[in-house]
């Protein structure tokens, strides 16, 4: 179908008709009937060269997503019989992969290579040899607002099908991409997305500037929001893609900051075989420009390197202690993640205000038979130097450990609390150990019966810009100083009940110090991609109102909320970190994020008992521990019960490990 929508113009839908899915109503006035007939033959420009691509056999299922079984679009490349699809039209592995020519013909196809970079894959088809090749739309000419069609083979062989729009953005995913509001879906994957002149802007896939995952991108599909890779890079790097497969660039630093978009770009640690590692960049550099593109803020790199595969050279400069340094490096595919290395101590979450000004950490609890327990290290002490530089903050202290890996010796001094601050400083070497997310031990319980219908207020929580509202569950004993950890509450779309939602989570809120936020859905029937921003935004806005500090502060998933809690926490904005799912494991198409030093992800798996020590959750686990990410699978014989509620808020309240 296509629609066509202008200001004080009619809506313009399409049938079948003569070979392409194009009809032009009678009614229709002469200006718009001048349109239309340009956009027809834009499509038709570009229909020779549009095929549909069959699979056979592979998997049902990708993770817990099912392939559904059907035809996908390809466009000719070369015409050495080369065509370009979707990495998404072969994510099943399928066993045989036949392309319908224009002629209605079926041919076999071979995969050639992939694209890991754009989601692409290049396939052979021998009979294809010959089929004209379009011509690019030259990336330099693109304009927001320009007028697009999106053109796919799916429906009929023999017909193609098409979907009308505008490019509403340029330099989109890092630079890989740009967007369109034409209807980019599992149908025109592959397929063709045209100007005017019926030059190929680019070839719609899944994408996300989140995830390097085959399936990112997926949950947009029909929304409004599609992204196709510029056709003219396609054919730049064909002759290099026809021999092997396209890996995304990696410099291999990690950023300092703890807002990578609003604080400059500083180099917290450097993996130690990475292009970066072996032309000597060190901690505490700062990029400033990467092949002549200014560099300020972290995703200013993320754009100079989203354009470039591994094995490309690129020139930058750093600044170190006020000199400027130039470096030339070629990127890799492949980058040792930042694994956190930890002491095995969780902070103080409020410090003594006749300490204040004081400088270190205070440690509040020592994991048993952790890194610094040999050390005699005690509840109350203050860590107050790492590898003889001197600790100030938590932040200092996370950036000082960034540069060791676990397994890895380091000194540290700090001061027992039975000296007072101002005692001497103590130091020994404890042999660094992997962040945990697993749960702390239970506190000493008490005899104290907790009503949360008298114990707990219910709030709402508004912002003028958006007319969804979340509801709050506040402790009458909150007080504003930063010991209250934020738990974001995510299950079935629609209208939150208040009440259940305080009497279910009202013990665990008091008991743990937990301020409970539950965000409405725009939609009551299910959860929208356009939610993700929309409950980070109110997240910001809640540890505002309430003080909380950002490193405590974890989105729960259950249900059906459990997708958009993923998203919600490997969101770009980073606003939790913790993502605790009930009853269920990772959603498909998520991809978590590398660590940063100041930016951490722990993760929590409620699963039933029966599941929990199971093969593929093992596997889960041990896969994203290799990663450098801190996930644990907790036993639970009912998860979602209140004894689970309780695990939560405790494993919430110590994200700030280190």
């Amino acid at each position: 179908m296509m629609r066509f929508d202008r200001p004080g113009n009619v809506a313009i839908r399409t049938i079948c008709a003569a070979g392409l899915l194009f009809a032009l109503p009678a009614s229709m006035p002469i200006a718009a009937q001048e349109e239309f007939a340009v956009l027809r033959r834009a499509a038709e420009q570009v229909a020779p060269s549009v095929v549909q691509i069959e699979t056979i056999g592979g998997r049902e299922r990708v993770g817990d997503l099912f392939i559904a079984a059907g035809p996908s679009t390809g466009v000719v490349v070369s015409d050495r019989g080369l065509i370009v699809t979707s990495l998404f039209s072969i994510v099943h592995e399928p066993t045989s992969i036949l392309v319908r020519l224009p002629n209605g013909n079926r041919s076999p196809a071979r995969i050639v290579s992939r694209d890991l970079a754009r989601n692409l894959v290049l396939l052979e088809c021998p009979d294809a040899a010959g089929l004209p090749v379009p011509i690019a739309a030259p990336e330099s000419e693109l304009q927001v607002g320009q007028f697009a069609v999106a053109v796919g083979r799916v429906h009929d062989a023999e017909r193609i099908n098409t979907s009308v729009g505008i490019v509403s953005a340029l330099d989109r995913v890092w630079g890989k991409a740009i967007q369109t509001d034409a209807k980019i879906s599992p149908s025109n994957y592959g397929g063709a997305l045209v100007d005017l002149q019926g030059r190929v802007i680019g070839i719609p896939v899944p994408i996300s500037p989140q995830s390097e995952e085959q399936l990112a991108g997926f949950e947009w599909y029909d929304s409004g929001i599609g992204f196709v890779i510029p056709f003219e890079t396609i054919l730049g790097h064909l002759d290099r893609w026809s021999v092997k497969d396209l890996r995304p660039g990696k410099l291999g630093v990690t950023p300092k900051a703890s807002d990578n978009f609003t604080e400059p770009l500083e180099v917290a640690a450097v993996g130690r075989l990475s292009p970066a590692g072996v032309v000597g960049l060190m901690p505490g550099d700062r990029i400033v420009e990467i092949d002549g593109r200014p560099i300020r803020r972290f995703p200013d790199l993320k754009h100079a390197l989203g354009r470039r595969y591994a094995g490309e050279t690129i020139v930058g400069v750093i600044e170190r202690q006020g000199e400027r340094m130039s470096f030339e490096t070629e990127l890799a595919a492949e980058i040792e993640p930042f694994r956190v290395a930890a002491l095995g101590i969780e902070p103080a979450a409020v410090s003594d205000p006749a300490e204040a000004g004081i400088a270190g950490v205070v440690v509040e609890r020592i994991d048993d038979g952790g890194p610094v327990a040999a050390l005699g290290i005690n509840a109350g002490d203050r860590i107050v130097e790492i590898a003889g530089a001197a600790i100030a903050s938590i932040d200092e202290l996370a950036t000082a450990l960034a540069p060791f890996a676990p397994g890895e010796n380091v000194e540290i001094g700090w001061t027992a609390a039975i000296d007072g601050p101002a005692g001497t400083i103590r130091r020994g070497t404890a042999t660094l150990a992997p962040l945990a997310a697993t749960l702390p031990p239970p506190p000493i319980e008490t005899a104290e019966v907790i009503d949360p219908e008298t114990s707990c207020e219910l709030k709402e929580l508004r912002l003028e810009q958006f007319p969804e509202t979340c509801d709050v569950v506040v402790p009458n004993r909150f007080a504003p100083d930063g010991s209250f950890a934020l738990v974001v509450v995510v299950g079935a779309p629609g209208k939150v009940d208040a009440e259940k939602l305080r009497e279910r989570w009202g013990v665990a809120a008091v008991r743990d110090g937990l301020i409970v936020v539950a965000p409405h859905s725009t939609d009551e029937r299910r959860w929208q991609r356009t939610d993700v921003e929309r409950i980070a935004t109110q997240i910001g806005q809640a540890i505002i109102d309430y003080g909380i500090d950002p490193r405590r502060v974890a989105i729960v998933g259950e249900g059906p909320g459990a997708a958009l809690a993923a998203l919600i926490a490997t969101d770009a904005s980073r606003t939790v970190r913790g993502l605790a799912l009930i009853g269920s494991g990772l959603p498909p198409g998520v991809s978590l994020p590398e660590n940063e030093p100041l930016r951490r992800l722990s993760i929590g798996l409620w699963l039933a008992t029966d599941v929990a020590d199971t093969d593929p959750v093992r596997q889960l686990v041990k896969a994203n521990e290799e990663r450098g990410i801190a996930i644990a699978a907790i036993p639970s014989p009912k998860p979602g019960e209140p004894e689970t509620l309780r695990e939560i808020g405790r494993w919430t309240q110590s994200l700030d490990r280190h």
